[in-house]
């Protein structure tokens, strides 16, 4: 599952589904709003989003409510974020992570908690106070991020993903919130009570810039770019398209 809505994500779909089709051979479906960019697939769904929510909300907004957009939810579905690419005939063993109701990545394999994420959630005040105040859940400062970027959700996780929705667009009509669903993300594992829940693997959703150690695309499954597919910043995003290139995927 892919969701973007405007035409620079919509071609960020497009890179991303080449890759998948390359190395999945899974149906894919991508869920489109607000676009003049073809996408390159036939399985597309087309979506209305709130008028006030900016390309980059409305394409949150249908991330957190693909539950709803496709209906009864029947058999296993993986969402990827347009800046997760495919880069192994493995990826497709993501699935093999689903625990019930729903399981995601962790955010750069787990050094990212609660406490420091405040900075990149809210422009003013502490995480766990503005989701106690603003959610009312409790949550530990020192629990480590899940990243929206990749899970597995099926039937029995429509409760969770109604609940991050909903979360998401209360963050969204708030103006201390930044416009992001990743601290909604947290206050509703919380409000679930799953903290403690398995997370899917890291090699399928290792993050460049933000991992430690040698890069090994042995053993990678996805790479997920979230600075961007061609940050000029960051000198390691050469060495890392040219790795892509090598193995012939661009």
């Amino acid at each position: 599952m892919l969701a973007a809505c405007g035409d620079r994500y919509v071609a960020d779909a497009n890179l991303a589904l080449a890759y998948l089709k390359r190395y999945c051979r899974e149906e894919i479906v991508v869920v489109t709003a607000r676009t003049s960019v073809p996408v390159e697939h036939d399985q597309v769904i087309e979506r209305g989003c709130p008028p006030d929510l900016s390309d980059l909300e409305a394409s949150r907004f249908l991330k957190t409510g693909l539950h709803r957009i496709l209906g009864p939810l029947e058999g296993l579905y993986c969402y990827l974020d347009n800046d997760v690419l495919a880069v192994s005939p493995e990826a497709g063993r993501v699935f093999e992570h689903f625990s019930e109701p729903v399981t995601f990545a962790r955010d750069q394999s787990g050094r990212v908690s609660v406490e420091r994420f405040s900075a990149w959630a809210l422009h003013h005040g502490d995480l766990r106070q503005a989701i106690a105040e603003k959610f009312g859940v409790e949550v530990d400062p020192e629990w480590p991020l899940w990243n929206g970027g990749v899970f597995l959700f099926g039937p029995s996780s429509v409760p969770f993903l109604e609940t991050w929705h909903q979360f998401t667009l209360a963050a969204f009509a708030d103006p201390q919130w930044q416009k992001r669903d990743q601290g909604a993300l947290v206050a509703a594992v919380w409000k679930c009570g799953l903290e403690r829940h398995v997370t899917v693997n890291d090699t399928f959703n290792w993050m460049p810039r933000h991992s430690l150690g040698k890069l090994d695309f042995s053993r990678l499954r996805f790479v997920h770019f979230i600075d961007g597919y061609n940050d000029p910043e960051w000198p390691e995003w050469t060495r890392t398209r040219d790795l892509l290139t090598a193995k012939g995927d661009a």
